[in-house]
């Protein structure tokens, strides 16, 4: 079992670890967004409160800058002056999607924004993105009407002309400032609703259902880690269990430290006889000559 652990763990480590060249470098998610198209004459201010009725040159000039703006963000721009309060956001979010989707096309880049003028005592004013200004400006929207409330009037006081006018500006000034802020490499918002997630991958910016490779890579890098060390501590745990051959060198059974010669003497251990028979000339007897021993040192 731990035969197979040792090769199955660094297996599935190098598995997670092409899944994360995969993901970063080849994976090429299905992009839904229609980007920009060039049409700046889409953007716009829509004077549906009447509150440019006796200056359409102040209004003239407004649609004149919203084009102006559009070239230069290279995105669809919408101011809409609503002279009707929707009341509820749910309200005023369906109604701008849909009014963008309508004039401008669903996933191009884009933004529109709804002051309401109604005069109500607690007057709704939204803000809705599409394409590439989800990313841009949808963290910093709060910030946005932050810096729009000080040129419009609390609830229940009517708006002036030159204060919807100057809040206008200021809100192409906005999107201006915070196109400039470029999203980093991990930058991503995830839109709940309809499971989009916009992103730039590449250079490129896509909205797409698929989520971004990076967002799965500290996933996956831990679990190669995880791999990796459960991998090491397999191989000591195998090569622990097997029974390794020492040296058959004497020397090894040896210890030079407490063996020494002390004492060296000649012994006779072993003595033996050889014999021959000797011809003789004189008489065809036989006589027999001793041999000696050999002393052996130990």
């Amino acid at each position: 079992m731990k035969k197979k652990l040792f090769v199955i763990i660094p297996v599935i480590s190098m598995i997670l670890a092409g899944l994360v060249v995969y993901n970063l470098v080849l994976k090429k998610p299905k992009n839904i967004g229609k980007g920009f198209d060039g049409d700046s004459s889409k953007s716009c201010v829509i004077d549906d409160a009447g509150i440019f009725d006796d200056d359409e040159d102040t209004l003239d000039e407004l649609n004149e800058l919203a084009e102006n703006y559009s070239e230069k963000l290279e995105m669809n721009i919408i101011v809409y002056l609503s002279g009707n309060s929707l009341y509820e956001e749910k309200n005023a979010e369906i109604f701008c999607a849909d009014y963008y989707d309508a004039n401008c096309g669903k996933d191009t880049d884009g933004i529109l924004y709804l002051m309401d003028l109604s005069g109500v005592s607690s007057p709704l004013d939204w803000i809705s993105t599409s394409g590439k200004a989800v990313l841009l400006y949808q963290k910093n929207i709060d910030a946005i009407f932050s810096s729009l409330n000080n040129y419009l009037p609390s609830g229940g006081e009517e708006v002036q002309p030159d204060e919807a006018e100057r809040a206008v500006i200021e809100f192409f000034r906005q999107i201006e400032k915070y196109e400039k802020r470029k999203p980093g490499f991990f930058s991503t918002y995830h839109d709940k609703e309809t499971n989009k997630y916009f992103y730039y991958k590449d250079g490129e910016f896509i909205v797409s259902k698929d989520k971004p490779a990076y967002s799965n890579l500290l996933i996956l890098l831990i679990s190669a880690a995880i791999g990796t060390v459960i991998a090491i501590i397999t191989y000591f745990s195998i090569k622990s269990s097997y029974k390794f051959k020492n040296s058959t060198n004497p020397s090894v059974y040896v210890s030079h430290e407490e063996s020494r010669l002390t004492e060296q003497s000649d012994t006779f251990i072993r003595s033996y006889v050889t014999k021959r028979k000797i011809e003789s000339s004189s008489s065809g007897g036989g006589g027999m000559r001793s041999g000696g021993g050999s002393p052996m040192m130990f």
